[in-house]
């Protein structure tokens, strides 16, 4: 059985406060890689004090990431030493990773049309992987949302899970309680910025495809 972890990045509108995009980005990996996977993730944590790991915190410095050298300044290389070894954990145990971007196309349905699309756009792609790509039968786990309940989202699993597809399990669970979602969170973070800025992979990306990553991405459009 192979395991994927998704969860989602969004971009507003600065002046408006209006989603304009939204990014799935997730790991894909089998059982075996991901039974080390927990304990290395939070042996990069747990000596800094912090439970869960958020891109957006870790890139604002927000606490617990608000690291201090004694003069008050911001501790840089901390910064980077933590971010370095997640990134190396991933690399170790994850071969595999998607994105997926919806750009808004109906503002005054932006979050549940955009967020719907996005959700058929990774069970799609997985159900197409798992009948002509792998050998395994291919299990999601979705980041929960409040306004996407789980029943929802397995209509959709069930549907595509015909043919050639082989579709294991889906379900939904917090960041919070999976580090396997810890990791999507970098992975949709950073394909939202490459997204919404039009630029190059960042520093993240980059250095997960030197340490052997493998990457597939989309964009769809209005």
């Amino acid at each position: 059985m192979l395991w994927g972890y998704f969860d989602e990045s969004g971009f507003h509108d600065p002046a408006t406060g209006r989603l304009r995009q939204l990014s799935f980005g997730g790991c894909l990996a089998s059982c075996d890689s991901w039974s080390g996977f927990e304990a290395e993730w939070k042996a990069v944590l747990a000596p800094e004090g912090i439970a869960c790991f958020h891109m957006t915190d870790f890139e604002n410095w927000k606490e617990p990431f608000d690291f201090k050298l004694p003069d008050g300044s911001r501790d840089k290389a901390k910064h980077e030493r933590i971010l370095n070894a997640l990134l190396e954990v991933i690399a170790k145990h994850v071969p595999h990773t998607y994105g997926f971007t919806r750009k808004v196309s109906k503002p005054s349905k932006a979050l549940s049309d955009t967020y719907e699309w996005c959700i058929i756009d990774t069970i799609m792609h997985l159900a197409n992987a798992s009948a002509y790509q792998f050998d395994e039968k291919i299990s999601i786990i979705f980041a929960r949302h409040k306004d996407f309940a789980l029943p929802r989202i397995e209509r959709y699993f069930g549907f595509m899970n015909y043919g050639d597809a082989r579709l294991g399990t889906v379900g939904t669970d917090s960041p919070g309680n999976l580090c396997e979602l810890q990791a999507a969170d970098i992975i949709s973070y950073e394909i939202s910025r490459m997204e919404r800025d039009g630029i190059p992979r960042r520093y993240p990306l980059t250095q997960l495809s030197k340490l052997g990553c493998k990457f597939r991405f989309s964009t769809s459009l209005p």
